[in-house]
């Protein structure tokens, strides 16, 4: 029963006992009583029975009391009930309390004092009432004050502020709250009002009124919750979505989401609902509600202008251990064509990805080297050479090393990047080494850490004056080519990076240096291009050493101490994208010039290990989040410098 949190007959008994305990204290005295909660006052006015109980005085922090409780009266009720603070009385400018709640426990108990028909069945005895008052006590009383038609009472009243006399409050008179509420504003209440609604509001929602589920909820590290779902709602007046925790935070929901396209929930709900678009999903990360930790509850406040439609518990979890299947489940909430796709990157899944990537275990990592062959003494070149999936391509770079002799002096490095290829490369590299007898040693650090964390792996073991960062798929023309690029890097003018020209198999331009420019088909980010792609080598207008914006990681030239000044490549770029124009423009924000050099040419087979990443949907939005970061992070400079080197 509504305001009764015990069964009939022992709430009945409480009243009695009560009512006997009191009589004889107060009487009809009109001096100011102490109303503590459950604490009854009897009194008569004109041959007329009074009682008052006020069951609860719970503070609303800048704002004042809701006083609830249940009243008696043989004829007419009270008429207004107030505060009186500091000899300065507030009445409520309502002409009467809000007898909102059947008392039948009430009703049971004065039956014989008062008679049965001055109190029928279903009479609404209880009672809740906000008092307003812009300023209350930091602690000690008020003075309730209640009228009827002849006088007034004055009661003395202890406030209740703590979070279970609220958790309390909101459980027992929700029905009428949730009206009250919604006229009051649900995003002004303080914290503690806020914790009660997701911790003691029932979670009932009228399915006519709104739909609303939540099919993806996961804590991001650092950054709040990140929901995605649905929800429909009638078109009879605006609807308010609250997200909200236990710990007392908030975030309008509605208005911190980005919709979304959600087809599936159109066809099954269109004939029911009438729908007539398909943006009906939502996305929406919401660091607002940070500290959001492990044990907090989660729920969204549902509401109109009117009224509360209903608390909707949200079940989240932490996120994978895993951190990229993780992401992979964050990917595929969106599509990389929504209208909004900026705003998706940049206030939702952008940080989300960014925080889940950055978060994943950063231990030192343990290396073992395994030499082949005798190593050279301080040698002049490190040639670093990742290797993730395909390890076959090992096989083809020694054959075509082993023609050119100064690979008997360069220090090779094989970064092995990925567990699972692990010992099989170790087994087939010491049949390797006999047949083409090229020195060279495999690095392994017993993780996948990806093309920038192997690359910087690879450079912490090297011990040469310069890098050579090569893909494994990157093939040489000839020999002396490393000694070729060295010697033009030695001439050039402040260098920090050389980059060959990379030719595909039939002899076309794949890199002739790269630029960035603006993408309108990918969030209109910056992208790099290489410039010439696809033309016959012949076209390359360039017969000589030129600056330009980058150039590509799968062929670089760098000092070993430069490289390291700069912090190596970026680890926080997922799977490999971008980690090279960022290393160009962290030289180039030093000092550094890049330099392409057409006179060195090699083959570059190009992206042969990242098709076992994925499918290719989940690889271009990998692609447009590393380009998002890479934009956010180099955005301005790059428009203030774009096009001021050739390329």
């Amino acid at each position: 029963m509504i305001g009764s949190v015990q069964p009939l007959a022992d709430a009945v008994g409480d009243l009695k006992a009560s009512v006997a305990a009191v009589a004889d204290r107060i009487g009809k005295s009109a001096d100011a009583q102490v109303l503590q909660p459950g604490r009854l006052v009897r009194w008569s006015a004109h041959g007329r029975l009074r009682a008052l109980c006020v069951e609860d005085c719970i503070v609303v922090d800048g704002h004042g009391v809701l006083v609830s409780g249940w009243q008696l009266a043989s004829g007419e009720p009270m008429r207004r009930f107030g505060l009186c603070i500091d000899g300065e009385s507030l009445l409520d400018p309502r002409e009467h309390p809000r007898l909102c709640m059947d008392r039948e426990d009430v009703r049971c108990a004065f039956a014989d004092e008062v008679g049965t028909e001055s109190i029928p069945p279903g009479a609404r005895l209880g009672f809740c009432v906000f008092l307003p008052a812009p300023t209350l006590p930091a602690s000690g009383v008020v003075t309730v004050v209640c009228e009827d038609d002849s006088a007034s009472r004055k009661f003395v009243a202890v406030p209740q502020r703590d979070d279970n006399a609220i958790r309390s409050f909101v459980a027992r008179q929700w029905p009428w709250l949730r009206s009250w509420l919604a006229e009051y504003g649900v995003p002004h209440l303080g914290p503690a009002w806020i914790a009660a609604l997701v911790t003691a509001a029932p979670a009932d929602v009228d399915p006519r009124r709104l739909r609303l589920a939540v099919d993806y909820a996961v804590r991001i590290p650092g950054g709040g919750p990140l929901l995605s779902g649905w929800w429909i709602e009638a078109a009879d007046q605006p609807l308010h979505l609250l997200a909200c925790t236990s710990k007392g935070h908030s975030v309008e929901l509605g208005a911190r989401a980005v919709r979304n396209f959600r087809p599936d929930v159109y066809q099954a709900l269109k004939k029911e609902y009438d729908l007539r678009h398909l943006e009906l999903g939502f996305i929406a990360r919401l660091p607002e509600l940070e500290p959001f930790d492990p044990e907090d509850k989660l729920a969204i406040v549902c509401y109109t202008s009117t009224e509360i439609l209903g608390v909707i518990p949200v079940q989240w979890r932490e996120s994978d251990a895993q951190p990229m299947r993780e992401i992979e489940r964050l990917m595929s909430l969106f599509s990389p064509s929504h209208p909004e796709i900026q705003r998706i990157l940049g206030e939702h899944i952008g940080p989300a990805v960014e925080r889940l990537w950055r978060a994943r275990a950063r231990i030192e990592p343990r290396i073992d080297q395994y030499p082949f062959g005798p190593q050279p003494r301080a040698p002049e070149l490190s040639i670093v050479v990742p290797i993730y999936g395909r390890w076959d391509f090992i096989e083809y770079q020694l054959a075509l090393f082993r023609k050119d002799p100064d690979f008997q002096r360069h220090e090779l490095l094989y970064v092995i990047d990925d567990p699972q290829i692990f010992e099989a490369v170790l087994l087939h590299m010491r049949n390797l080494y006999p047949l083409f007898e090229v020195p060279f040693r495999i690095v392994y650090a017993h993780e996948n850490r990806g093309f920038a964390g192997a690359n910087n792996v690879g450079a912490a073991c090297a011990s040469g004056e310069f890098l050579l960062l090569l893909n494994s798929d990157v093939m040489p023309r000839s020999s002396g080519w490393t000694q070729a690029l060295v010697a033009s890097f030695k001439r050039l003018p402040n260098p920090g990076a050389l980059g060959p020209r990379l030719l595909y198999q039939d002899g076309s331009i794949q890199h002739a240096g790269m630029r960035f420019v603006r993408a309108p088909h990918c969030a209109d980010l910056w992208i790099n291009v290489h410039p010439g792609k696809g033309q016959p080598a012949a076209t390359d207008p360039y017969r000589a050493p030129v600056e330009v914006e980058a150039v590509t990681g799968a062929c670089m030239l760098i000092p070993r101490a430069i490289y390291h000044e700069v912090g190596g490549f970026d680890e926080d770029y997922v799977i490999g994208d971008f980690e090279d124009s960022d290393l160009c423009l962290k030289l180039r924000q030093r000092g550094y010039r890049i330099y392409y050099e057409p006179g060195v040419e090699l083959y570059h087979l190009e992206r042969q290990s990242q098709h076992l990443i994925g499918d290719p949907s989940l690889r271009g939005k990998i692609t447009l989040y590393n380009g998002w970061r890479h934009s956010r992070r180099w955005g301005q400079i790059i428009a203030q410098h774009a096009g001021g080197a050739h390329g």
